[in-house]
């Protein structure tokens, strides 16, 4: 993160327009849920299950990493204290604390399984364990969930995945599918047939592109694709072409200022592309992506885009509008969500 970047994150609003903001009614649809695990749990499940903990969050209370490299060493290894399929009841708890604190009305939470199956564990019982936390926790009307797969481990693995998933989604709460992973070197296109059958499954289908790599894979995941949403998004900026269809088609951008600047994807808020997409007509919401490990709430997602971007409150309203259009509830899910979030921002837009 650049040293103008830092500075930008040590600016405050008004603490009144903070609270204000943390106590209104969201939505979020990109989320992972290994980037939802608080340090205490890390470090309980890391003892638990003998895994050694990141150096750099050993005696902190909040997950820190100074370059990317440390990033994707601490999600890995989040990834591995997930040992067994009770883990993922301890990871849920601290799913439930943030979408209360956050007071988000419904959130899309995506997770990746070959990670674990390739260790043995067994989709099933791990979508069990996940759903049944949600019933302890009282969440289950809030939460369902997106399943990943990684395009770097190749067009195999996600068949393999993604037949479990078009198996038993109706059983499990799941809602959609996802692609993740390294974007330059591994074409989103390989993957046309798997989205099309997820089509015909009813799931709603969605894909990281234009994070890392370029214009082009946004163009893949529309075109060869047909994505309702797209992860990021935000290489569009650089093709006018691409603006205009991701405006016409109503193509929603899972924005996440936080993990751009914290990545390096962009150098500070101020320079993210945020408003030129919002001002090209484009459907977006705000994200944290991995809000434990960013040691973000949603909240500052909103307070960083009205600081250094210039949003009101008014947009970010309709943001949160974009985002209940873009998920993929029932239409009639969609209509008591929006009620909802009338009500509870009518007094401040």
């Amino acid at each position: 993160m650049t040293h103008l970047a830092r500075q930008e994150e040590q600016t405050r609003i008004h603490e009144d327009a903070r609270r204000q903001l943390q106590h209104l009614p969201k939505v979020e649809l990109h989320l992972h849920l290994e980037g939802m695990m608080r340090p205490a749990t890390l470090r309980s499940l890391c003892e638990k299950n003998q895994v050694p903990l990141p150096a750099h969050v050993q005696a902190s209370e909040a997950h820190y990493f100074a370059t990317f490299d440390e990033f994707v060493y601490t999600y890995h290894r989040i990834c591995q204290a997930l040992a067994q399929p009770g883990d993922f009841a301890l990871l849920m708890a601290d799913v439930a604390a943030y979408l209360r604190r956050n007071h988000i009305l419904y959130a899309e939470i995506a997770w990746t399984p070959f990670l674990y199956l390739n260790r043995g564990l067994r989709f099933a019982e791990v979508m069990e364990v996940l759903n049944e936390a949600l019933e302890a926790h009282n969440i289950a009307d809030r939460v369902h969930f997106l399943i990943d797969v990684q395009r770097d481990h190749g067009l195999e693995v996600g068949t393999r995945v993604f037949e479990q998933v078009f198996a038993t989604h109706n059983q499990w709460r799941i809602a959609g599918v996802g692609l993740t992973g390294q974007e330059e070197g591994f074409p989103p296109a390989e993957y046309r047939q798997l989205y099309h059958q997820a089509r015909e499954c009813g799931l709603g289908t969605t894909a990281h592109a234009g994070e890392y790599g370029t214009a082009k894979d946004i163009w893949q995941g529309v075109q060869a694709l047909g994505v309702q949403r797209i992860g990021h998004g935000i290489r569009a900026v650089h093709d006018r072409a691409l603006l205009d269809i991701l405006a016409n088609q109503q193509i929603h951008l899972e924005i996440c200022p936080t993990s751009n600047v914290r990545l390096q994807r962009v150098l500070t808020y101020s320079a993210h592309p945020v408003r030129t997409l919002w001002q090209a007509g484009i459907p977006l919401g705000l994200n944290t992506d991995n809000p434990a490990l960013f040691g973000i709430d949603l909240s500052d997602e909103y307070h960083k885009v009205m600081e250094h971007q210039g949003f009101g409150l008014r947009e970010m309203y309709q943001s949160l509008l974009h985002s209940v259009q873009a998920s993929f509830l029932s239409a009639e899910r969609k209509h008591a969500l929006r009620q909802q979030l009338t009500q509870g921002w009518r007094d401040v837009c």
